[in-house]
């Protein structure tokens, strides 16, 4: 199941909604997280057609870690994970399962990225981003990026997620398009994006609460 096919209930993810706007997606959605789905296992267990960090292909009468394409570890987990956007936050939701899916993603490509290395790193941001901002320095300054993505989209992600930090899932909120997040300091942030020409009270399940302004995000 690819992450683009999640992206409207991805964006939704920290937020409160009514059951018709639920109705939207939620076929692919309780196909890949069912309504009694509490968190993953801190174990990534295989099956025997399973020998990869996670299933990539999972048509309904297999799950097995491949591509059609390409038998490259960076392929056959990054096709689950792009493409990286603001509603790709919710693979962020368990960084436990991050950290262990990249590293034995990057495990078996001997430990450097043959490909994609800008949707593999922006993942890894979302566990620890300072790493990510240093992996991705590395690559110096022409970066051998996957198609369709570019060095601007990479660096917004990663930096935002260094300065905000990870996804705090508990907290959730009354506007969709919202996310807390919560520094290794400590500090806690509550972004909302808000589209149109006025603004909208937001309030969030930890008692914040705040005018968004239009056509910006609003940061508190």
């Amino acid at each position: 199941m690819k992450s683009s096919s999640l992206a409207i209930l991805a964006a939704m993810h920290s937020c409160i909604l009514p059951a018709e706007t639920l109705d939207i997606g939620k076929g692919s959605y309780t196909t890949t997280i069912t309504g009694n789905f509490t968190a993953p296992p801190a174990k990534i267990y295989r099956t025997t057609n399973v020998r990869g960090p996670v299933p990539t292909n999972d048509w309904g009468g297999k799950a097995t870690y491949e591509t059609w394409f390409s038998n490259a570890p960076h392929c056959k987990t990054g096709i689950n994970l792009l493409p990286i956007h603001g509603g790709s936050l919710y693979l962020g939701r368990y960084p436990a399962f991050v950290q262990a899916n990249h590293d034995q993603t990057l495990a078996a490509s001997n430990g450097k990225w043959q490909g994609w290395p800008s949707i593999m790193i922006s993942y890894r941001a979302l566990t620890d981003a300072q790493f990510a901002h240093d992996d991705w320095k590395s690559l110096g300054k022409n970066p051998n990026l996957d198609s369709g993505n570019f060095p601007a989209n990479a660096v917004h992600w990663v930096e935002n997620l260094r300065q905000l930090g990870q996804l705090n899932r508990t907290v959730t909120c009354n506007h969709p398009l919202s996310a807390t997040f919560q520094s290794r300091s400590g500090k806690t942030s509550h972004v909302v994006c808000l589209s149109g020409n006025k603004p909208v009270k937001v309030i969030f399940s930890d008692g914040t609460r705040f005018q968004a302004q239009p056509g910006k995000f609003t940061v508190k």
